[in-house]
């Protein structure tokens, strides 16, 4: 059976003016970094600065990749996935964001895995934080 044509993820509200104002300048700030590192002039660098700009940016695009994962079970229980026709949260993910269906499940299992590693924290009588 075939997936049911889903909207083409451009269309989507990628509006900020909905989100806290300290989110919205993250996601503000974030875009402006990666524009000029984008748009950078290689021949202001040298082999070691190269290496030290592409260190930095596998740090970065790691933690932003957790910050990603952590949200999509916020995505998921708020349900608002299942207005696009999609048959599961995986499957819309896939298309959302332009993913292998595999590399969504694996990513929407490790939001949930994350989440719950953080409920179970919370339950010690010692707090972690």
């Amino acid at each position: 059976m075939d997936e049911p044509a889903l909207p083409s993820p451009e269309s989507e509200d990628g509006d900020t003016a909905s989100l806290a104002p300290q989110v919205a300048a993250a996601l503000a700030s974030m875009d402006a970094a990666v524009s000029v590192l984008a748009d950078l002039d290689l021949s202001v660098l040298d082999g070691r600065q190269a290496a030290v700009v592409t260190r930095r940016l596998a740090e970065v695009t790691s933690r932003a990749a957790v910050a990603k994962v952590r949200l999509l079970p916020v995505i998921d229980d708020d349900g608002v996935w299942t207005l696009s026709g999609a048959r599961s949260f995986p499957v819309w993910l896939a298309h959302d964001h332009r993913l292998s269906v595999a590399t969504a499940r694996a990513q929407v299992r490790l939001g949930r895995t994350l989440r719950d590693h953080h409920r179970s924290l919370r339950l010690l009588p010692w707090r972690v934080r």
